[in-house]
């Protein structure tokens, strides 16, 4: 569990009063300040090594950080809390992980990878016999299988947590079980079964009103929906303005937000277009500094389709290409026809008088070829007609044929220049390559020499050296052996490409026991610590997996300012990635220079007080995107980093 012995006493109390603190920070609402309390009591737990008191940093981190909306902060004490519990065997602190950074992914709308942590969470909630935990869990899966129009698997988990709801006597649950059936049947039209949820969903509302005054509020915002998909836009309209007074009294921006949008989407459906407009953008006001995308991208769409009908697409070319930035994976083709429509008739209605003008008269003419040929069938003049047809479809063929001529020919030298481009392109790389090989080769020859002959003549003027000259010496030495790192590194990067790919079964941790006895002395000399959990066996290069997994522990306990400096890695599937997470206790990365580490020969700090060559991380992230992944970094910029080797589990054998 921990070191009790009596001179940490005064640490611990002063710890668990600093949580205490933090707590009460909390309930006013003052949530930096709990961070900063929280930080504190972080700092007097780690050399402790109380996991229980770590974890319950965690627990309070995550909320603070969560209410800050620092997304990324928060998912790192998820992670943390998470590697906490496993440690001790803890499952309610492991299930509290998996639903912290199930809300997280959640937010960010990567829903498989929320749902993915909301069922270990629910098989949690199964061992440790949580109803009400297994209840909620299956509330929120069923949430999510509703956003991806999968309802029969949302419905399955509704009804779960609406059994269970029952089972247990809690008008609570099951007025959100209820609820949630009926929403499902609603987007898909089935309004007599909703309304029967409906009808228990507020009967269970109505009995816990008093505690629960919010489920009853959900009640009332669920029969406006119902109203809103039956089109029965005037009874809607009226609920859902009597939800943003309640909402807008109570300073729930997120829910009044919510309520603003539906009041969008009603008058846009009434072809109030400017209430709409204005309802749209009180609900982006409104969320401005929130992470709510999904209510977001209703306002951006609505302001879009509401602007185009008033035929200001300037307006709605900038609302719809914010919302074509937000959904555009998601929704790709439908988005990109609306913005695409919105965007042609922003830049017609730029046109000049010129083009107009220009345009008015080819409708002139078409117009007047209409009424020829009218004349022409009516007057019975059809051969002269035709002849006149004829002699001007050759013309148009004589001159498009032309046309097509200078096009291929344009084309052909376009074709040659390219081709001659890249042959020389491929050529000046790999004369790169070459003199990068080579130059990095005969560079340490006169290394070697230097090197060697410092030592000699150190050998050999042994007693006759003043202090200053041994320094000197000293200095040579340093910096020849500073000069050698630099050259091999360059030297690793710059023949990455030329390495073969050979897949094979690679043990995670047979590759971390490797890299640890590979830097031994440093974590000898650092006192340093590297720990992981249980990790498998997987398919992709093994030696490059192992120099990026080197690499990163190395980074971890070089810099590090703790008089234990500590590295932690252990592993997680996500989909069809593995994901290895290497945290460690050191200086941590400010935000501004998170893409700038992976950078060559970037450094943020001098090599007096980091040794290094600032290269380490440019060749791990040339790896891991070379074996088809990604190099990510999370950290808060204060202390600690969290590296995330994110690799593809379908990679095939060679």
């Amino acid at each position: 569990m921990g070191n009790h012995n009596v001179p940490h006493h005064s640490d611990t109390t002063e710890a668990r009063q600093l949580i205490e603190k933090a707590q009460s920070y909390f309930k006013q609402e003052q949530y930096q300040a709990s961070v900063e309390c929280l930080h504190r009591a972080e700092t007097l737990t780690k050399p402790l090594h109380i996991t229980r008191m770590c974890i319950m940093i965690c627990r309070n981190m995550f909320a603070a950080y969560q209410e800050l909306g620092k997304l990324d902060s928060a998912l790192i004490y998820a992670d943390m809390l998470l590697g906490d519990a496993r440690k001790i065997r803890d499952p309610e602190a492991e299930m509290d992980a998996w639903n912290f950074k199930a809300i997280l992914y959640n937010a960010n709308l990567e829903l498989d990878s929320a749902m993915n942590s909301y069922k270990k969470a629910h098989q949690l909630a199964i061992t440790l016999n949580d109803k009400v935990a297994q209840a909620i869990y299956s509330s929120n899966m069923g949430i999510i299988f509703g956003q991806q129009r999968q309802y029969e698997k949302a419905y399955t988990y509704f009804r779960e947590a609406y059994m269970i709801g029952r089972e247990i006597g809690d008008s609570s649950m099951i007025a959100l079980g209820a609820m949630n059936i009926g929403r499902g049947l609603a987007e898909e039209e089935k309004f007599d079964s909703a309304k029967f949820y409906l009808v228990k969903a507020e009967r269970a509302a109505y009995a816990v009103r008093e505690e629960d005054p919010g489920l009853y509020n959900g009640v009332l915002s669920f029969q406006a929906l119902l109203n809103l998909h039956q089109g029965n836009y005037e009874r809607a309209e009226t609920q859902y303005q009597q939800l943003a007074e309640i909402y807008s009294q109570n300073d729930q921006s997120i829910y009044l937000a919510e309520v603003y949008g539906y009041l969008a989407e009603i008058n846009y459906a009434q072809k109030n277009y400017l209430n709409a407009i204005n309802y749209g953008l009180l609900d982006l006001n409104l969320i401005k500094d929130i992470p709510a995308q999904e209510i977001r991208e209703k306002a951006l769409l609505v302001l879009t389709k509401a602007y185009g009908e008033l035929r200001n697409y300037k307006e709605a070319f900038y609302y719809g290409e914010q919302y074509r930035q937000i959904r555009d994976s998601s929704y790709g083709a439908e988005v990109t026809r609306l913005v695409a429509e919105v965007e042609s008739k922003y830049e017609l209605d730029q046109k000049n008088s010129e083009n107009y003008q220009l345009s008015m008269e080819a409708q002139q003419q078409k117009s007047l070829a209409r009424q020829r040929t009218i004349i022409a069938l009516v007057t019975s003049l059809i051969t002269l007609l035709i002849l006149g047809i004829l002699f001007f479809f050759n013309l148009e063929y004589r001159h498009k044929k032309q046309l097509n001529r200078q096009l291929e020919a344009t084309v052909k030298d376009r074709t040659a220049e390219l081709e001659s481009t890249n042959i020389q392109l491929k050529k000046s790389i790999e004369e790169l390559r070459t003199f990068g090989h080579i130059t990095s080769h005969d560079l340490k020859e006169p290394l070697r020499n230097i090197s060697g002959f410092s030592s000699l003549l150190e050998r050999r003027l042994d007693y006759k050296l003043d202090d200053d000259s041994r320094e000197f010496l000293h200095y040579i030495k340093q910096n020849t052996h500073q000069m050698h790192e630099l050259i091999e590194d360059i030297l690793a990067y710059s023949t990455l490409d030329d390495q073969p790919f050979i897949n094979q079964p690679v043990d995670l941790q047979e590759m971390v026991n490797k890299a640890k006895d590979n830097l031994s002395t440093l974590i000898q000399e650092r006192n340093g610590s590297v720990q992981y959990d249980s990790m498998p066996v997987i398919t992709n290069n093994e030696a490059q997996v192992f120099m990026v997994l080197k690499n990163l522990i190395e980074n971890g306990l070089k810099y590090n300012r703790s008089e234990q400096p500590e590295v932690y890695l252990r592993y997680d599937r996500i989909d069809d990635k593995h994901h290895l997470y290497v945290s460690d206790n050191g200086i941590g990365i400010p935000a501004e220079y998170q893409d700038q580490i992976f950078q060559l020969f970037k450094r943020l700090h001098n090599r007096s007080e980091f040794s290094g060559t600032g290269m380490g991380l440019a060749i791990s992230k040339k790896i891991a995107q070379r074996l088809g992944g990604e190099l990510i970094v999370r950290s808060n910029g204060k202390k600690g980093s969290t590296f995330i080797v994110v690799l593809p589990v379908n990679v095939p054998v060679a």
